[in-house]
């Protein structure tokens, strides 16, 4: 790769990076007076705002931390002229930055949402079928991390269909494919516990994970 094309990728890495690292989830503690790192997962991320401070909030950051990841991507994009390497680049840095938040010590969430926005900013094609994907593995199998984490894997195998599904459109740049592989990772990396605890068939499954859930709400 000319270094022309590796600058470019580190500066979107590094914008990325911004973008992601912008704590949403500090309006819930802001609005319910509670340290989401405190209560309930202790994670910084929409799943346990709804937990610990409500369906508002939870919504209101699930939002927020979606659409830092459009947001990264097209700005780059356009700063740009759409370049696929910017593009990719500033997609993987919105995750990192979300995962270890420049503002919270390197701290974060598990980046569900934002690797949404960004795979929608990306190609809004492959995340339609990614839903579909992910209600279909939910309703075979009723585990909702582990479909969540099946539907990231297969994310780069449907942007390299995309010729199948979208003639006409041309095939995926192969940097978003790239990104999406690295994407996938990060995931596994940031859920390797719910991995682990399936493995070990100690894996709530959905039901019986939103009734702890509400049990943790409870305690807190």
């Amino acid at each position: 790769m000319p270094w022309q094309h590796l600058s470019l990728l580190a500066a979107s890495i590094g914008a990325g990076y911004l973008f992601g690292s912008v704590p949403f989830a500090l309006l819930a503690q802001r609005w319910k007076g509670v340290d989401l790192r405190r209560f309930g997962s202790g994670n910084i991320g929409a799943s346990n705002a709804f937990v610990v401070a409500g369906k508002l909030p939870g919504f209101l950051v699930l939002l927020g931390d979606a659409s830092k990841g459009i947001a990264a991507v097209l700005l780059v994009g356009g700063l740009t002229a759409q370049s696929p390497i910017a593009e990719a680049g500033a997609a993987v840095g919105a995750v990192i930055g979300h995962d270890w938040s420049l503002f919270l010590r390197l701290r974060g969430g598990k980046g569900t949402a934002t690797t949404v926005g960004v795979v929608l900013a990306l190609d809004w094609r492959v995340l339609a079928l990614s839903v579909g994907v992910y209600f279909f593995l939910l309703l075979a199998s009723r585990y909702t991390v582990i479909s969540s984490l099946i539907t990231v894997a297969a994310i780069p195998g449907l942007m390299m269909l995309r010729e199948w599904f979208a003639p006409g459109v041309g095939p995926e740049p192969a940097p978003f494919v790239f990104a999406t592989v690295l994407l996938a990772a990060l995931g596994y990396l940031r859920h390797w516990d719910h991995v682990e605890h399936f493995l070990q068939g100690r894996e709530p499954k959905a039901a019986d994970m939103f009734r702890e859930m509400r049990e943790r709400k409870l305690k807190g």
